[in-house]
């Protein structure tokens, strides 16, 4: 069986740490659709981008945003240590194993 890399998280089940809600200007399939001249100009009027083109976000949205990285990275950090725990444990109990068998036959 081969895994493929998916572009969603689902880490965050109750949807605490990020917002998922469509945004049609952050989908990349609708990037042709938003880079007519007009539409940039009707976005930039209704405050949705700036003048030089890039999406704007709210400061709500920007904070929950970096609450999303920082949890992720810190699951990934605990995930690693966890793995790292138990090779150390793996080992030491394999090691004493073998000294309780080796004990026992002499």
């Amino acid at each position: 069986m081969s895994w493929q890399k998916c572009d969603f998280d689902l880490r965050d089940p109750k949807f605490v740490y990020i917002d998922h809600n469509y945004d049609s200007l952050n989908d990349p399939y609708l990037h042709g659709y938003f880079k007519g001249r007009r539409k940039r100009q009707i976005l930039a009027k209704q405050g949705l981008i700036s003048t030089d083109g890039k999406i704007v976000c709210s400061l709500k949205d920007f904070n929950k945003y970096r609450q999303h990285v920082r949890h992720t990275f810190l699951m990934e950090v605990y995930k690693e240590r966890r793995e790292e725990v138990w090779r150390r444990c793996s080992t030491v109990n394999c090691f004493l194993n073998i000294s309780v068998t080796y004990d026992t036959t002499i």
